[in-house]
């Protein structure tokens, strides 16, 4: 992506943050007595007898401080030990419903030393969180986690060599009955649902209040468990970067993986209207949004921490995988692992999407029928004003170069259900593909078939799109039309080779149709596509395969 574009957004959201806006205001918790960018603090911050215990953060060096005595002198050290042990023995780190903690040696982890309070100084009950399946991919095997620390149960996904979080943390991290941590627009709805924001300081633990092994770690290079649960850990920027390599390998889409990311409910395009990702690999990706100066954004957006001080931008629009370095703000956390080969977790296996299409069409809607005399396959057909036009996709066998549509997403030359969502067919072939006394329709007659779809008030995704077989449905659907569009798919080639394979199953329904001008003229062929939201030419390139709806002569 170009550098300058990510400076730009990178300076869109911080003028967005920081200027009016109709987000919430937030205070940013700290667990940090002092905040320092130069050594030279310790001059005007002397360590001494009324400073014991205390905590200060060096920026520039990414350490943690404690004031204490060692050797019969008072002095601010980093050493982690001495860190684990000032934080333990502070008052400050003692929960009033458990005092038990339990001490973990450098590079292990350790079982949790902030126990909860019973008695907490926030409102309601943050441990239940929402049931979040229906934001997840219906067609991705996921596995589950508890996090034995306070009981709560994480949808997790197999991506490659990778297992994710496919939801974000809601772990209540504490500092005694302080919390470091903050819910979107400070609501514990939203902490139900998208999970907890952290900045990056208690997302790495490093305070080490749950594992003294988070202590001063070498950030860029260490594998960093933070606030994540017992062997589980931050991600680092090598690890999603692996994550985003695997998704652009899998969908062939090397420009657009961060859409493959997001989930399919729950964003906005450029926060003007719905919008949805493919989320093909399960990560499932909420718009969490963050927090920076006191501001909530108050827009689409997702953000994760890195151990290395990095971050992910994900947006309904587009998506940043560069390791932007932002000091300060809120943001989600996603834990991770390796997969463990001896016990493996459940991983997804796709299937050919099957089904009758009987159960697709409208019963309020009257349907004709005809057969084909090549086949005799029987068609339903659909008067919609002054045309007739097929009310399923065209099923007519050619030879091999005309495959099933509904195949499986991403997959090489996959072929799915014919009766269900009929044949795609090369360029080639569509011109005369059409049962006699039938033709392929020419861009005119589909503007026509959007307008006289519309004639009860509808939109034309409304009208035109079956009520089944769609993933997302940002729109309400009535077919009231009985056009019955189906998303098929199409095939395309990837972006750097001739490899053909399958994309927009259960997405996208797209029609060939001949490229006319206004007397009529054929000038070629073109496609239309009919999305969960839109009609829209398809705008990555002419297809290698499409469907095709007949209209009658």
């Amino acid at each position: 992506m170009d550098k300058f574009y990510l400076c730009a957004i990178a300076c869109f959201l911080a003028l967005t943050a920081c200027g009016d806006s109709d987000g919430g205001s937030a205070e940013r918790p700290s667990e940090y007595d002092y905040v320092w960018n130069s050594e030279s603090a310790e001059l005007t911050y002397p360590c001494n007898k009324s400073r014991d215990g205390a905590i200060a953060y060096l920026e520039s060096k990414e350490k943690v401080l404690v004031c204490h005595k060692e050797d019969g002198e008072w002095v601010w050290s980093s050493d982690s030990a001495a860190v684990a042990k000032v934080i333990s023995s502070s008052s400050r780190t003692k929960s009033s419903s458990s005092k038990s903690k339990s001490s973990s040696s450098k590079g292990k982890s350790s079982s949790s030393k902030n126990n909860s309070s019973s008695s907490r100084d926030d409102a309601g009950n943050p441990g239940e969180m929402d049931d979040i399946t229906q934001y997840l991919n219906p067609e991705i095997q996921y596995n589950e986690f508890k996090d034995p620390r306070d009981g709560q149960v994480y949808k997790t996904v197999a991506i490659g060599d990778q297992e994710w979080f496919a939801q974000n943390l809601n772990y209540d991290y504490r500092r005694g009955a302080k919390a470091l941590n903050s819910c979107y627009n400070n609501s514990l709805d939203s902490c139900a649902k998208y999970g907890r924001l952290y900045t990056w300081t208690v997302a790495v633990d490093s305070l080490g209040l749950l594992s003294e092994a988070n202590v001063n770690l070498d950030y860029k290079y260490d594998r960093v468990q933070g606030i994540c649960p017992e062997g589980w850990w931050i991600p680092s920027w090598s690890d999603y970067i692996e994550l985003a390599d695997y998704s652009r390998g899998y969908t062939k889409d090397y420009g657009y993986h961060w859409r493959d990311l997001l989930s399919m409910k729950d964003w906005r395009f450029e926060g003007r209207y719905p919008y949805h990702g493919t989320d093909v690999l399960g990560f499932s990706a909420l718009p969490s949004r963050g927090l920076d100066g006191n501001k909530f954004y108050d827009f689409e957006i997702f953000l994760m921490w890195l151990s290395d001080r990095n971050h992910v931008e994900l947006y309904g629009s587009s998506g940043i995988s560069y390791p932007i370095n932002w000091k300060t703000g809120l943001m989600s956390v996603r834990c991770m692992r390796e997969i463990d080969m001896k016990n493996p977790p459940k991983r997804t296996v796709r299937k050919i999407r099957e089904g009758n299409i009987k159960d697709y069409f409208n019963p309020d809607v009257k349907y004709g029928e005809f057969k084909d005399s090549r086949d005799g396959q029987v068609y339903k057909s659909v008067k919609i004003s002054n045309h007739v036009w097929m009310a399923q996709n065209l099923n007519y066998k050619v030879d091999e170069n005309t495959p099933c549509g509904g195949g499986i997403n991403y997959k090489v030359e996959s072929a799915g259900d014919c009766n269900l969502y009929g044949r795609l067919y090369p360029k080639e072939v569509a011109y005369k593909i059409c049962p006699k006394g039938w033709h392929l329709p020419n861009s005119l007659e589909f503007e026509t078939l959007f307008v006289e779809s519309r004639a009860n008030g509808d939109t034309t995704v409304a009208a035109l799109r079956g009520a089944e077989g769609w993933d997302v449905n940002l729109y309400e659907t009535t077919n009231n039309s009985g056009f019955t569009a189906i998303p098929a798919g199409r095939d395309v080639t990837g972006r750097y080779d001739s490899t053909v394979f399958h994309v927009e199953t259960g997405f996208e329904a797209t029609f060939w149709l001949k490229d006319s001008n206004s007397d009529g003229d054929t000038l070629g062929l073109m496609t239309n596509t009919i999305t969960t939201r839109s009609v829209l030419a398809v705008y990555r390139g002419i297809p290698v395969r499409a469907s095709i709806r007949c209209v009658k002569d």
